[in-house]
């Protein structure tokens, strides 16, 4: 599953987001102006356990294939610390961006149903109360299995 969140990480005063799947930030989102910019993320989140993701060439390659498939051209630039990514300029609205995104995310092989899966685990990590591996109760008869399924008893 794909999600978009606030983020403070860059210094600016302008709104910023990430766009992150698993325990990866993949797309870094600035407001300018009326506009959007988007970035490939290069370093891992300072308010969140999320990491950049390590495959950057392959991260950037799928980037350009989608985001330039949809007739938007970028700028190839470094971080501080010389890490390549890229950046496009120009989008009106993040649900854009975040469509797009979600294409080279799924791309790179995180796909939504396995993501959700994991996601489902922790939750279970989260509201078992022991380490007995026995079903957890959520509310109107659904339960929650260690393997993140959901059943109704």
């Amino acid at each position: 599953m794909t999600y978009i969140s606030h983020s403070e990480k860059l210094q600016t005063q302008e709104e910023q987001y990430i766009i992150f799947a698993d325990k990866f930030v993949f797309f870094r989102i600035i407001k300018q102006g009326d506009d959007f910019k988007v970035m490939t993320a290069t370093a891992s989140e300072n308010s969140q356990p999320l990491c950049a993701y390590e495959k950057l060439d392959l991260l950037i390659s799928t980037t350009i294939s989608i985001f330039g498939g949809a007739k938007r051209s970028y700028q190839s630039k470094r971080d501080r610390n010389n890490i390549r990514y890229v950046e496009f300029l120009g989008f009106r609205e993040v649900t854009e961006i975040e469509v797009l995104a979600k294409k080279v995310i799924e791309k790179l092989g995180f796909d939504p149903v396995n993501v959700a899966m994991m996601e489902m685990k922790e939750l279970y990590d989260n509201f078992a109360i022991d380490d007995s591996g026995e079903d957890v109760y959520l509310s109107d008869g659904m339960w929650l299995s260690a393997d993140g399924k959901l059943t109704e008893k």
